[in-house]
């Protein structure tokens, strides 16, 4: 492929003060002044697709349809989380996995949470890798989700991400394709861990209305909160089915969060939030669980870590939202 070139968009004038989404208890955050915070974008590298082969949106899932899933333990999971569909404070299933099937996903907030697919193509338009990940809605036209899911250490921007919001197994809702994806220079350029998220612009406003707030709460309002959440699409359920779990925060560090709530493969990008009131406020972009692994990094340090939402993060939601 050749060489991959980024384009820096940075206003030095860009405000977040105006964005209506930030609660109004939590300070507007200035601008980023973090030089690996400085937003990229594969604007400089858009183009448009070349034909794009038949299996190229291929993925290891059950045909959708009445018969999709009749495997024994979706229809277990299934009767499990109808109950508590719905709820802010699901049971867990059990001592070791406290995650809930959402079946309720036209309900806010968990209509906001997407699924997302994310291709690289080749010149000839083959697929050289395929991302299955989570994201969240914090505008009409903006999906917050993983750096990593959007930016491939070796093949660069992907082409496209096909996006589901509210997406609940067999019935496949709104669909948006794009290929305006953003995300930080301490992502792009570096890999940073802590800098590991970014957004997806979508040509058309999704259709139904809502979206997450943010905040960049101080270290002693985070460590107090009484209940977070984290939803997500994860690869170990059956495909295109939401989840969430619910949990304190075990560990808060200058631009990460961790905690103990279950995660898998699939979920990175999904929303790591806190109940207000009527509004529901991200704190976090899940990045990474148990499984991952990463270069210096100890593997206990990585289980559960979320990009945590600081002012420089804050303002660049607030420019990708608008």
């Amino acid at each position: 492929m050749p060489p991959v070139r980024l384009c820096r968009q940075h206003d030095p004038t860009d405000s977040a003060a105006a964005s209506p989404r930030v609660p109004p208890t939590v300070a507007p955050p200035s601008v980023p002044t973090d030089p690996l915070s400085v937003r990229v974008s594969n604007a400089c590298v858009r183009e448009a697709p070349p034909p794009c082969p038949a299996e190229c949106w291929g993925e290891p899932e059950p045909p959708f349809g009445d018969d999709a899933f009749t495997d024994p333990d979706y229809l277990a999971w299934r009767g499990a989380a109808a109950e508590p569909v719905g709820r802010d404070h699901p049971p867990p299933i059990g001592p070791a996995d406290d995650r809930r099937r959402v079946v309720t996903t036209d309900q806010p907030p968990w209509r906001w949470v997407c699924w997302l697919r994310a291709v690289w193509l080749d010149g000839r338009g083959f697929p050289v890798a395929r991302v299955c990940g989570t994201g969240w809605l914090a505008g009409p036209r903006a999906v917050v989700t993983a750096g990593h899911c959007l930016y491939h250490r070796d093949f660069g921007w992907a082409r496209r991400v096909e996006v589901y919001p509210g997406r609940d197994g067999p019935g496949r809702q709104s669909t948006h394709v794009s290929d305006d994806l953003h995300a930080v220079a301490g992502w792009t350029e570096g890999q940073r861990l802590e800098y590991d998220y970014g957004a997806v612009r979508l040509a058309e406003p999704v259709r139904h209305g809502g979206c997450f707030r943010w905040a960049a709460l101080p270290d002693d309002r985070l460590r107090t909160l009484a209940f977070s959440y984290l939803a997500g699409y994860p690869s170990d359920r059956p495909a295109g089915t939401l989840w969430v779990a619910t949990g304190r925060l075990a560990g808060v560090r200058d631009r990460t969060l961790r905690y103990p709530m279950a995660s898998a493969a699939g979920q990175s990008g999904g929303p790591v939030f806190y109940r207000d009131g009527a509004d529901r406020v991200a704190v976090g972009v899940h990045a990474y669980g148990p499984a991952d692994k990463a270069a210096g990094v100890p593997r206990a340090d990585l289980a559960n870590l979320a990009v945590r939402v600081t002012p420089d993060v804050a303002a660049n939601l607030a420019a990708w939202a608008r």
